[in-house]
């Protein structure tokens, strides 16, 4: 199963809209169609370097 995710590159940069696959789901898996999405607080502070100890991606 081939999926889409933002990764951080870099701090301050657009996040890069990656494909990835993920292999196929086991049959106790639930599969789900996404048709919004959002970005917590605590992503922002670490997308603009707030956690010092933390690399990309």
């Amino acid at each position: 199963m081939r999926v889409l995710a933002a990764v951080l590159r870099e701090f301050n940069k657009p996040f890069n809209i990656e494909e990835f696959d993920i292999g196929d789901p086991s049959p106790n898996d639930v599969v789900v169609r996404v048709r919004a999405e959002g970005i917590c607080g605590r992503d922002l502070v670490i997308w603009k370097g707030g956690f010092r100890n933390l690399k990309p991606p």
